[in-house]
C-alpha cells in the first residue's frame, strides 16, 4: 500500500468515524439556550424569501448580538436546503463540519511531523473527546466548528508556504492561509489569536519535523521572518476585531455591571484563570460527568487561601515547564504554547463572562491530545517496558473515560427537557439550569393543545420554581425570572386575579427594575382595566398600568425599534382609556 493510499484511507476512516458517532444528533431538537433566541426567532436573517435577501440581511441588519457573518451564511444555506426552522439541517451540517475538523487535524499532524503513527494516535484520541459533545450537538456550536475547520486549513497552508520555494506556489499557499484566518474571524472572533499560533508554527516547524534538534539553539534569526509572515494576518485580525467590538458596543452588550478596579481585575485573572485551566485539563483527560454550567471559578465567591496557593504554584510550574520545553523540546513547546494562545480569548481579560465551557476546548484540546500521543510513542520505543506500558495504559484510560462520558452525555442533548433536567440534577447546578428547564416547560405548555400535557408541563414548571426558591436565596436576575414564571403559570391557569397579582408582586419585590416583570404588571392592570365593570375600578387599574409602563420605559433597553413601540403602546392607552390623555401628554 502506498503512503498516499494509506493516508487517505486513514483520513476517510477518521472522517466516517466522527460522522457516525454524532449522526444521531441529526434528529435532535433545539435546546432553548441561545439557539432559539439567535436562530429560530430570526427568520428575517435565515429564512427570507430568497437566499440573496437572507445574505443581504445578514450583512446589513446590524448591530446584533453575534454578527458572525460566515456562521450566519452557513445557517442561511441550511435553512434553504432543509427548511426553516427545522433543526435537522443545522445539526447535520454541524456533524459534517466536525468530521471535517477531525480529518484536517490528522492531515495537519501528518503535514508538520511526517509521522503517521503520531497523526493516527492523536487523531483517535481527539475523535472521542467528551468535550466535543457540546459544540457538535448544540446548534450554537457552529462557530466553534467553523473556527477549528478554517484554523486547521490555515495551519496546513501556512506550513506549506514555509516549505515551498518563493514563487506562485508559495503565494498561493500563503494566500490560502490568510483567507482561512479571515474566514475563521467571521465565524468566531476568538480566531484573533491565530496569528500567534502561526508564528509559533514558523518558529517550531523544524523541531516538529525533526529536521533540527528539538533542544537546539534558539532560532533568533527565524523570528523576524516569522513575524513578517503573520503581519498581514495580524492586521486583518485587528481590523475585524475593532469592527466586531464596535457592533457589540452599539448593541449594548459589553457592559454588564462588572465594576472591579484595574488591580482587582488583574488579581481575579491571576487567581481564577489557573483554576479554569486545571478544570479544562480535567475535562479533557478525565471528563466524568460534563455539565453545561460550571459552578467555579467565579468572581461572585470570595477568593480563599488555598486558591491563592494553588495559583502561585500553578504559575511557577507553568513558567518552568514552558521555559524547559522551549529550551529542550520545542516540539512539545509548540503544543503547550499554542494551547494557551488559543485560550487567551477565554481568559476574561477585557470582559468578565464564562470561565469554563466545553466548547472553548474544541480546538485547544488537540494541543493536549497530541503531546500525550507523543509521550506514548516515545515511551513505547524507549528501553523501559514499565514506562512504555504505563504511558500506554494512561492513554487508554483517558480514551476509555472519554468514550464512557460521551456515551452518557450525548443523549442528554436530544432536546431542552432532557438537557436541562440533567443539568438541574447536578449537585452544584446554578439557578440558570433551573430557569432554562422551567422556561422550556412553560413555553411548551403554552404551545400545546392537549390539556393534560399542558397541565403536566405547568405543574413541572411550578415544581422547578419551588425547588429553586428553596435552594437559592440571592435575588439574582435568574431568580427574578423564575418568580415571573411562577406568576405566568398562575395567569395561564386563569387563577383568580388576586392570586395572579400576588405572584407578580412577589416577582416585583425581587426585581423592581426587571423589565420583563414590569411589562407583565403593565399587561395585568391593562387587562383588568378593560374587564372592570365599574368606572372607578377601571380608572384605578388603567392608572396602575400606566405607572408600571413608565417604570418599564425607564428600565427597558432602548433599541432602534423602541420609539415606534412606545408610540403604539401610548396610542393603545389613549384609545382604550381616553381619561388618561393629560397624563400621557405629560409623560416624556
Amino acid at each position: 500500500m502506498s503512503k498516499q493510499t494509506r493516508t487517505w484511507g486513514t483520513g476517510l476512516a477518521l472522517l466516517l468515524g466522527a460522522f457516525l458517532i454524532y449522526l444521531p444528533t441529526a434528529d435532535f431538537d433545539y435546546v432553548y439556550y441561545d439557539d432559539v433566541r439567535i436562530v429560530k426567532e430570526h427568520p428575517e436573517l435565515y429564512a427570507a424569501p430568497t437566499l440573496g435577501q437572507s445574505i443581504r440581511a445578514i450583512f446589513t441588519l446590524l448591530p446584533r448580538e453575534e454578527p458572525l457573518l460566515l456562521r450566519d451564511l452557513t445557517w442561511a444555506v441550511d435553512a434553504r436546503v432543509f427548511g426553516f426552522p427545522n433543526p435537522r439541517g443545522f445539526h447535520l451540517v454541524n456533524v459534517a463540519l466536525h468530521a471535517g475538523v477531525v480529518l484536517l487535524g490528522f492531515l495537519f499532524l501528518l503535514e508538520v511531523t511526517r509521522r503517521y503513527s503520531l497523526a493516527v494516535l492523536a487523531s483517535l484520541g481527539y475523535l472521542v473527546l467528551a468535550v466535543h459533545v457540546e459544540p457538535v450537538a448544540w446548534i450554537m456550536g457552529r462557530k466553534d466548528l467553523l473556527v477549528a475547520f478554517f484554523g486547521f486549513i490555515a495551519l496546513i497552508a501556512h506550513s506549506r508556504a514555509l516549505e515551498v520555494q518563493a514563487g506562485p506556489g508559495q503565494r498561493l499557499w500563503y494566500g490560502g492561509s490568510l483567507l482561512a484566518v479571515t474566514l475563521a474571524l467571521f465565524s468566531k472572533i476568538s480566531a484573533i489569536v491565530f496569528p500567534g499560533v502561526l508564528f509559533l508554527l514558523a518558529l517550531c516547524k523544524p523541531a516538529l519535523r525533526g529536521t533540527e534538534p528539538a533542544g537546539g539553539a534558539f532560532p533568533w534569526k527565524r523570528i523576524p521572518k516569522a513575524l513578517a509572515g503573520v503581519a498581514p494576518h495580524l492586521v486583518v485580525s485587528l481590523l475585524v476585531c475593532f469592527w466586531y467590538q464596535d457592533v457589540l458596543s452599539r448593541f449594548g452588550l459589553l457592559n454588564r455591571g462588572y465594576s472591579a478596579t484595574l488591580w482587582q481585575h488583574l488579581w481575579n485573572l491571576l487567581i481564577l484563570n489557573p483554576q479554569a485551566w486545571l478544570r479544562d485539563l480535567q475535562l479533557i483527560l478525565w471528563p466524568g460527568d460534563v455539565p453545561f454550567f460550571h459552578a467555579s471559578p467565579t468572581v461572585l465567591a470570595p477568593i480563599l487561601g488555598w486558591q491563592i496557593a494553588t495559583a502561585v504554584l500553578f504559575w511557577i510550574a507553568l513558567s518552568a515547564l514552558a521555559v524547559a520545553a522551549w529550551l529542550k523540546r520545542r516540539d512539545y513547546a509548540f503544543y503547550l504554547l499554542s494551547f494557551f494562545v488559543l485560550m487567551v480569548p477565554y481568559m476574561n481579560i477585557q470582559y468578565i463572562g464564562i470561565w469554563v465551557a466545553s466548547r472553548y476546548l474544541y480546538l485547544a484540546a488537540f494541543c493536549v491530545m497530541t503531546p500525550l500521543a507523543m509521550i506514548v510513542l516515545q515511551s513505547w520505543t524507549g528501553p523501559s517496558r514499565i514506562r512504555a506500558w504505563t504511558a500506554a495504559l494512561a492513554f487508554v484510560l483517558c480514551v476509555a473515560a472519554n468514550i464512557w462520558s460521551l456515551a452518557g452525555l450525548l443523549p442528554a442533548w436530544r432536546n431542552a427537557e432532557t438537557l436541562w433536567t440533567r443539568e438541574a440534577e447536578h449537585a452544584e447546578a446554578p439557578a440558570d439550569a433551573y430557569y432554562n428547564l422551567a422556561s422550556f416547560c412553560y413555553t411548551a405548555a403554552t404551545g400545546t393543545a392537549d390539556p393534560a400535557e399542558r397541565e403536566r408541563l405547568l405543574q413541572k414548571t411550578s415544581t422547578i420554581v419551588a425547588r429553586a426558591k428553596q435552594r437559592f436565596n440571592a435575588s439574582s436576575v435568574t431568580l427574578q425570572n423564575l418568580l415571573l414564571l411562577d406568576a405566568l403559570v398562575a395567569i395561564v391557569r386563569k387563577a383568580p386575579p388576586e392570586q395572579q397579582h400576588s405572584a407578580l408582586l412577589a416577582a416585583e419585590r425581587a426585581g423592581p427594575r426587571n423589565e420583563a416583570i414590569l411589562w407583565q404588571l403593565v399587561r395585568f392592570h391593562y387587562l383588568q382595566a378593560l374587564a372592570a365593570p365599574e368606572t372607578s375600578i377601571r380608572e384605578t387599574h388603567a392608572r396602575q398600568a400606566l405607572a408600571y409602563y413608565r417604570r418599564y420605559g425607564s428600565a427597558a433597553y432602548k433599541g432602534a425599534d423602541f420609539p415606534k413601540r412606545d408610540r403604539a403602546i401610548r396610542a393603545g392607552f389613549l384609545e382604550k382609556f381616553p381619561f388618561l390623555a393629560s397624563e400621557l401628554e405629560a409623560q416624556p
